[in-house]
């Protein structure tokens, strides 16, 4: 049943009585402060056919591009990295291929605890004898089955790269046929990425990175050496304000050997969430329409327009603000009105006694969800929607692959369709954005807006899904990606050399630990949904913080302390955890516990590529209680 705030207390109401509020405050925001007044949350968690239907309502009814999603929180660098040195932000290959690749080099990302069903390609692959180099600072079960394990400190990825390509091009183990041909600039540019990391020798880089010069060799000569290779990168990579620079450094590395635009060989990230890699596709970006098109292309807002029947000159071309941005504009009062669909951002954003006090500071807020979560008591209204099992629709998983969602069960109550409420939403503002009777026309309009789906339709994946692009119905899909040419202007590669640049969060003798943060096994996210699983919550349910026997010892603490975490941002409580998983003067915590929220110590500093947060690297101090 939706929930309208009245004096402060939520009290359940109809839907017209919901709609018409809705309507009324949004209409009202809009009309006083104008379009960019108003900003929109989309969801990695829904379907392609809701996502297309938000951001469509956010360009339309709201006449604004501030569209964005919780992918400005996880992959941002290394789409933005991808964009800009091959063209394309998606995976390269498919999963499948983890299996049968000669080398995988899988870098910030524990697999086995957050994508167990995609490790098991990797296990498979290691069973038939093929290589597995392990870049992360922390421990992880996917470490047992590594030929190599790179443990650099926190932030010293750019240093590390760089001094595995200084091995590569001094032991002149790179691909100069395909440098020449497939690189833009070809020689020129590979000269430039020599001489950055000619100082990055192995001994600079074990400086840097307390890695041994021994093992950086190593990987850099497995890597180099192996007929086929591929690389999963993960947020342990993207989540810095140094998060594109390391991508583009991977990227670098694989061109220079030529580890990509053949079979069994390229990049891959595992993206953090069912859907985040279709909401990015259908168009839920601040910069692009649905199949990556720039909204800032006078032609493209035409075509757009012509397919949603809308004047041209009503969608803006603008770049709207991403999802830190929003809330910062939200803090200044910029932003007054949110309306936000399966988000949690006061679990998930970065130094959240700002993210309170900016969702405090709007003047209207709605919220949408399937679950009360820790953003609900913000809004002014609470709005029921349907479950992934109560829908029909289709996700796009990490290798491009479109796939049909099955309605198993009713929705409780009142809940509805997120697309439904949407189009609810914008007739009740005096807008018809669509008369649609099912997910499937849906998708047939978001197929002719996203020409990388043009061909793919409900009854070709009824049995098996399609890699796009698929650019008509008779084509296959797309398994793998830039075998001929990358999808830049002049279909070339771009080496953008880097250098390593020491993070700005460093330790001091008031923080003596750098805070990392991630995922476990057994609890999905913000955890509204894990939690309510008492098989999930019976192996864990509380928050620990996980420090080296060495600085336990050191600091005077005990294995099982309760313990105080202080940043500059905030404080929290939890349980201290001895570990040999963290070095010394790190920290780790998972960040699933809305009682000990990680993000209360996390900075708001932004990669000014990508516009992502700092996530992992926050300099703190722990006090016993």
């Amino acid at each position: 049943t939706p929930l309208i705030k009245k004096e402060g207390k939520f009290v359940e109401a109809t839907w017209d009585e919901a709609l018409n509020l809705i309507a009324s405050k949004f209409s009202g925001i809009k009309e006083k402060y104008g379009n960019d007044s108003l900003a929109g949350y989309s969801s990695a968690k829904c379907t392609n056919e809701d996502n297309y239907i938000f951001q469509k309502f956010v360009r339309v009814v709201f006449g604004t591009n501030n569209i964005d999603y919780c992918t400005r929180l996880c992959h941002a660098s290394t789409v933005t990295a991808m964009l800009r040195s091959i063209g394309d932000g998606a995976g390269s290959n498919s999963i499948e291929d983890f299996a049968t690749t000669d080398c995988l080099f899988v870098t910030g990302n524990n697999m086995i605890e957050t994508h167990p069903v995609t490790a098991t390609y990797v296990k498979n692959g290691k069973y038939a004898g093929n290589k597995l180099i392990v870049c992360d600072p922390k421990w992880t079960p996917l470490v047992k089955y590594a030929d190599i394990w790179l443990q650099p400190r926190l932030g010293s990825d750019v240093a590390l790269l760089n001094g595995m390509i200084h091995v590569i091009i001094k032991e002149d183990l790179i691909d100069r046929d395909f440098i020449t041909k497939r690189v833009d600039r070809g020689l020129e540019a590979f000269e430039e990425l020599k001489q950055l990391v000619a100082t990055y020798t192995p001994e600079k880089t074990e400086e840097i990175t307390s890695i041994p010069k021994d093992k950086i060799i190593a990987a850099a000569r497995m890597y180099a050496n192996a007929k086929t290779a591929m690389i999963a990168t993960g947020m342990g990579m993207s989540q810095q304000v140094t998060g594109t620079n390391n991508v583009f450094s991977l990227i670098n590395m694989m061109m220079i050997t030529g580890q990509i635009g053949k079979e069994r060989a390229g990049i891959d990230p595992p993206r953090g969430q069912n859907n985040v890699q279709g909401a990015t596709d259908v168009g839920c970006s601040p910069i692009v329409y649905p199949g990556y098109i720039p909204i800032t292309n006078d032609e493209n807002r035409r075509r757009v327009a012509k397919i949603w029947n809308v004047d041209y000159k009503d969608l803006s071309g603008k770049p709207g603000l991403t999802t830190v941005e929003i809330m910062h504009a939200a803090y200044d009062e910029k932003v007054k009105g949110m309306y936000i669909m399966g988000e949690n951002p006061m679990v998930t954003d970065p130094d959240l006694n700002h993210t309170e006090a900016a969702l405090k500071k709007l003047d209207f807020l709605v919220v949408q969800d399937i679950f009360h979560t820790e953003t609900t008591p913000y809004a002014d209204v609470i709005l029921p929607a349907a479950s992934f099992a109560e829908k029909e629709g289709t996700f796009v998983n990490s290798d491009r692959r479109v796939i049909r969602v099955r309605k198993a069960v009713d929705s409780p109550g009142e809940a509805k369709e997120d697309w439904q409420i949407i189009i609810d939403i914008a007739n009740a503002m005096g807008y018809n954005i669509g008369n649609y009777s099912n997910a499937s026309e849906i998708f047939d309009e978001l197929a002719q807006a996203t020409p990388i789906m043009s061909g793919i339709s409900y009854d070709r994946i009824e049995y098996q899904g399609i890699q796009w692009p698929c650019p008509d119905k008779n084509h296959p899909g797309t398994s793998t990606l830039f075998l001929d040419k990358f999808n830049t202007p002049n279909g070339k590669g771009i080496l953008n050399p880097v250098e390593h640049v020491p993070q700005s969060e460093k330790t001091s003798k008031e923080f003596p630990f750098i805070m990392n943060s991630g995922r476990i096994l057994y609890h999905y996210h913000t955890a509204t949904m894990s939690r309510k699983n008492k098989s999930l919550t019976d192996f864990i349910n509380e928050s620990y913080v996980l420090m080296n026997p060495g600085d336990v010892i050191k600091f005077g603490f005990a294995d099982g302390d309760k313990v105080k975490v202080t940043s500059k941002q905030g404080e929290l409580e939890t349980t201290l955890k001895a570990s040999d998983q963290v070095a010394e003067s790190e920290l780790f915590m998972p960040w699933h516990f809305s009682e000990s929220p990680v993000n209360r110590l996390t900075r708001s500093d932004l990669d000014p590529h990508s516009k992502i947060a700092a996530f992992k690297l926050t300099a703190c101090k722990v006090e016993k209680l």
